[in-house]
């Protein structure tokens, strides 16, 4: 039994004969080690959840890429749970990953509420969250400079021109989106425009709401001349409205997203937009969750990420190449 235990979990030097009649033995027998039974002995269930708002957002898809290879790499299963920014379900999958004994989880909560994070807190599972913060609770975080990817949006717009933009927020709850909708605003009053001119158009984070947010805009502010969406699925809905519409872009309307999805490279027009490091955000989250698993007294850590301009064809010169700006 030592030896098998030795081969299976490379623990002590088997030599090759043996190792061979060992492996030759499993594979007659179908035999497959015990998953359960060894996550019992060691303590460890070598899992992590995964809570998120919508799989079906590339935005979050892309986070939990960078989650699933570095779990991969650390020998750690995933388990994905989507909320579609339900508070009822949250709570069920969160009731669900506890009573797995999973080793930790990951959470981009829904509508920035605490209580599920510290349910998961309470119950002593090493817990990070990722984009969305949670004021007042200790608990390790991955953030996004959101204020900054605002502004930058804001001050792109008025360089290029625009006197008259609009910007279409997602659900205001959400405090990424408060921030975003801030910075956009700060950097237009500094560059002498009216506060009262930084409407927003609350609105989903889908394509369609996007299209419906930008209808209601032209049909309360015709006159309008761009629009700062503050994802790229609602930016590529207002896009498809204002072509509908006969709008020239981005001579008679600029605009720009936040996230840079793949598609947003791939609009016609080529969709300008905030990038976020998506990858790099759930690679982030692993390396914090793992070093709480290891170290639970470690203090807690909260890392805030930049934000980059990248300048395509639906706010800049058509035909121009991307740009780049911090």
């Amino acid at each position: 039994m030592s030896t098998v235990s030795h081969v299976i979990n490379q623990t002590r030097h088997v030599s090759d004969a043996k190792r061979e009649q060992v492996l030759l033995a499993m594979r007659d027998l179908g035999y497959r080690p015990n998953s359960l039974a060894r996550s019992l002995r060691r303590n460890r269930s070598l899992a992590v959840g995964v809570i998120l708002p919508d799989c079906s957002n590339p935005f979050f898809a892309a986070i939990t890429r960078g989650i699933e290879d570095g779990c991969f790499d650390l020998g750690y299963t995933v388990t994905i749970c989507s909320t579609d920014e339900n508070q009822e379900k949250e709570q069920i999958y969160v009731t669900s990953l506890i009573e797995r004994q999973v080793d930790g989880v990951i959470m981009m909560v829904t509508q920035s509420k605490h209580e599920h994070a510290t349910l998961l807190l309470e119950s002593r599972i090493p817990t990070v969250v990722v984009d969305r913060d949670l004021p007042g609770l200790d608990v390790d975080a991955v953030l996004i400079d959101n204020y900054r990817g605002g502004y930058l949006a804001g001050e792109h717009l008025a360089a290029m021109g625009y006197r008259r933009p609009i910007c279409i927020a997602g659900p205001y709850y959400s405090i990424p989106v408060q921030d975003r909708v801030r910075g956009y605003c700060d950097a237009l009053r500094e560059r002498g425009f009216d506060p009262a001119d930084c409407v927003v158009e609350a609105g989903n984070f889908h394509f369609q709401g996007g299209r419906q947010a930008f209808e209601q805009l032209i049909a309360q502010q015709p006159d309008i001349d761009a629009v700062f969406a503050c994802n790229d699925r609602l930016a590529v809905g207002a896009m498809r409205s204002a072509l509908e519409h006969d709008y020239v872009i981005p001579q008679q309307l600029g605009i720009v997203g936040f996230d840079d999805i793949d598609l947003a490279a791939y609009t016609t027009p080529a969709l300008t937009t905030i990038a976020q490091p998506t990858y790099v955000m759930g690679q982030q989250a692993v390396a914090l969750l793992l070093q709480r698993i290891e170290t639970p007294d470690t203090p807690i850590m909260m890392t805030r990420l930049g934000v980059r301009l990248v300048v395509r064809e639906s706010s800049g010169q058509a035909g121009a190449g991307p740009q780049s700006l911090s």
